[in-house]
């Protein structure tokens, strides 16, 4: 004597199988491509391991909307002085204006969490002689700003790539896409020109 299962549950269980393999199909659309460009070791972890993340499609979109503005009746010299100083009120050490090319660059460093926190992890680590793993430690954003003549004004495009590392030192990259910190440079920068 042989079991059938009915048709009612081998539908559902169809259904099932079928909802699974879309969702995960799904998510891995939504997930943004990563490029290890330094690993730390397979078996035997000796380095620490970077990663460069590539932007959704979604989130690609909005970076290119927001990259981008324009500032009519503007000189260049005058909108290129006001990014050097809307960066350093938001925190940014300006390592660079070249006048030529009109391109300021800018990097601006924080930590992610406070001292106790990487003091008693540290001790963690210590004590349990083991790999933990890996919490957002600290991060750097470098920001790159170009400033081109365009008409009666000035078009300035800007990009800000972030690097977080981690408490095991492995580091993550990738362009910010989220559109209010453009929002928020090219404020500062408005008002500046006013």
């Amino acid at each position: 004597m042989s079991f059938a299962p009915p048709p009612l549950l081998l539908t559902f269980g169809c259904l099932f199988a079928c909802g699974i393999a879309c969702s995960a199909a799904a998510q891995d659309q939504a997930k943004p491509a990563e490029h290890v460009t330094g690993t730390g070791g397979t078996f035997l972890r000796y380095s620490s391991k970077q990663v460069s993340v590539d932007l959704t499609p979604a989130e690609q979109a909005t970076f290119q909307q927001a990259r981008d503005q324009r500032y009519d009746s503007a000189e260049p010299g005058a909108v290129l002085d006001a990014v050097a100083v809307a960066l350093a009120q938001q925190g940014y050490a300006v390592t660079g204006i070249d006048r030529d090319f009109r391109l300021v660059e800018a990097h601006h460093d924080e930590l992610l969490v406070s001292k106790r926190r990487e003091v008693l992890r540290g001790v963690l680590k210590a004590r349990l002689k083991a790999q933990l793993p890996g919490r957002p430690d600290h991060q750097s954003t470098e920001a790159m700003i170009a400033v081109k003549p365009d008409g009666q004004g000035v078009l300035v495009r800007s990009r800000f790539i972030a690097t977080v590392w981690d408490s095991n030192g492995d580091a993550r990259t990738r362009i910010v896409g989220d559109a209010k910190v453009y929002r928020d440079f090219y404020a500062a920068v408005g008002t500046r020109l006013r």
